[in-house]
């Protein structure tokens, strides 16, 4: 069993108030907090690590919990590719405001995505799910927001400010493009890993619970294909072969003044971003508990921790989203906190 899931169940049966109640395992029913209580913690004995009672999914719940998953895909990748693009265009001098494109939608994708999620809801969770399930508004706020918030967190609060144009600095545009590019290649296979998993899982009959569920971010680590890998070595080569240095022989640490800036190890750090966001895009849109700040880089260090959102952007269950059209925001709002409101222009 991998590091992660070890800190995972020790950490979920010290949480109160949850499913995982502090004394789930203890042998007494904790009515409140828990659907049984075996006397130990340990999945796949009819009564899981949370103390949930474990239940195969029926045909009906497997293509509630699968068409969901499928779509929050399509919205992460359509939110990701409007951030890479805006990124580019910026570098190329084709878009002057970058900030207000991530979240513009100009094409409108984004909101076609987001209603499919909502049909897709209507039309096959008429049997609701014992678990890895919420709802299609929270499916699409997460989707879209955790890869807002990710943007945030390679370049900062402020795009207009971080990103450079190819008259300023062709090579430093350069780099930039292609990291926000390559990022996204990674958020997108490490969420296929798990989807894959989980779809897997369920019609298999072994993932009945959400403890079983949440060993699914251990198939992200093991990366049994080597695509993870492959993505964050090309990073890594990329950057030492093509950004090392500005057009004036200087360092372009500045090019991504994010958590991972004046990092030695860029692409590891970016990565350990990535999967931070993905954990959190999953524990928000499954309805999961996992420790991310465990499941990020293996070591509880608060790094998966304290995100600000960009301007024009606001707090919505726990993640960064878009203001509405005619309204704004300063920025700044921290995603660890309650929800917070746009102002009316």
């Amino acid at each position: 069993m991998k590091i992660f899931r070890l800190i995972a169940i020790v950490l979920a049966v010290g949480l109160s108030g949850q499913a995982q109640a502090s004394t789930c395992g203890d042998g007494t029913l904790e009515s409140a907090v828990e659907q049984c209580d075996d006397g130990n913690t340990t999945s796949g004995d009819g009564c899981s690590a949370y103390c949930e009672v474990e239940r195969a999914q029926t045909k009906a719940q497997q293509k509630c919990i699968n068409g969901l998953n499928k779509a929050a895909s399509k919205v992460s990748k359509t939110q990701g590719k409007i951030n890479s693009v805006c990124v580019k265009n910026t570098g190329k001098e084709r878009e002057i405001d970058p900030d207000s494109c991530v979240t513009a939608d100009g094409k409108g994708k984004l909101a076609k995505a987001k209603a499919k999620t909502v049909a897709i809801a209507q039309r096959s969770c008429t049997e609701t799910p014992d678990f890895g399930y919420t709802d299609a508004t929270t499916v699409n706020d997460a989707a879209s927001g955790h890869e807002l918030s990710l943007q945030t967190d390679v370049f900062g609060d402020s795009l207009d400010s971080a990103l450079y144009t190819a008259w300023i600095d062709k090579r430093a545009a350069y780099c930039q493009a292609f990291v926000a590019k390559t990022y996204e290649k990674i958020m997108g296979v490490k969420l296929k890993a798990f989807l894959k998993c989980k779809k897997d899982g369920l019609k298999s009959g072994y993932i009945n619970s959400q403890a079983r569920l949440e060993g699914c971010f251990d198939e992200i680590i093991a990366d049994p294909k080597g695509k993870i890998a492959k993505t964050i070595a090309k990073l890594d080569k990329t950057m030492d072969k093509k950004c090392g240095e500005d057009d004036y022989g200087d360092d372009i640490d500045d090019a991504f003044p994010g958590t991972c800036e004046g990092e030695s190890e860029f692409a590891q750090c970016v990565d350990t971003l990535v999967e931070c966001r993905v954990c959190l895009m999953l524990n928000a849109m499954d309805g999961l508990s996992a420790d991310c700040d465990a499941f990020d880089d293996g070591v509880l260090n608060g790094g998966c921790g304290t995100t600000l959102c960009g301007p024009n952007q606001h707090v919505l269950n726990n993640a960064c989203v878009a203001c509405s059209p005619g309204t704004v925001n300063e920025g700044g709002d921290d995603v660890s906190g309650s929800d917070t409101l746009c102002d009316v222009c």
